[in-house]
């Protein structure tokens, strides 16, 4: 198991220090961080792993394609401009058309997972993985061991 970065900073010499200070070698980025930015990331650590979120409305990552490892397909609250942690689902169509555009890249499917809905999510996306959050929270707002164990279950089917 390995710890990752998740942050919506966009600047990346606040990202190095981040990085330096924790040494944590994977990092999501979930920020409006341009490509140019994440190259000048990619150069000042050539080993990191680096996912970019994609907001999925109707978008399209092409320009972080050769500088990331992976993909986070997340759903945005447009009322809002909340990235992540909304707890509702997007429209899985393009998410699949996402992964079919990139084969070679791994992407990770989140946006309002549940145990109820992560094995139909994978059955249709064909992720690489998923990511939950707000799915696996307790009434407490707090990670639920019972929602956690079920959510692996139903996503390892």
């Amino acid at each position: 198991m390995e710890a990752v970065l998740v942050t919506h900073i966009t600047e990346v010499d606040e990202i190095e220090r981040l990085l330096r200070q924790s040494g944590i070698t994977t990092i999501q980025l979930h920020s409006e961080i341009t490509a140019d930015s994440v190259a000048n990331l990619r150069a000042r650590f050539p080993d990191l792993k680096i996912f970019k979120s994609v907001h999925v409305i109707s978008a399209d990552p092409e320009a972080f394609r050769k500088v990331v490892d992976g993909f986070v397909l997340d759903t945005i609250n447009v009322a809002t401009d909340q990235v992540g942690g909304t707890g509702k689902t997007h429209d899985w169509s393009i998410s699949q058309k996402i992964v079919t555009r990139y084969p070679e890249i791994p992407i990770i499917l989140a946006g309002g997972l549940t145990s109820e809905n992560v094995r139909s999510a994978i059955e249709y996306v064909h992720p690489f993985g998923v990511d939950v959050n707000s799915g696996t929270k307790g009434s407490d707002g707090f990670k639920d061991a019972r929602k956690m164990r079920e959510f692996i279950l139903e996503a390892k089917r």
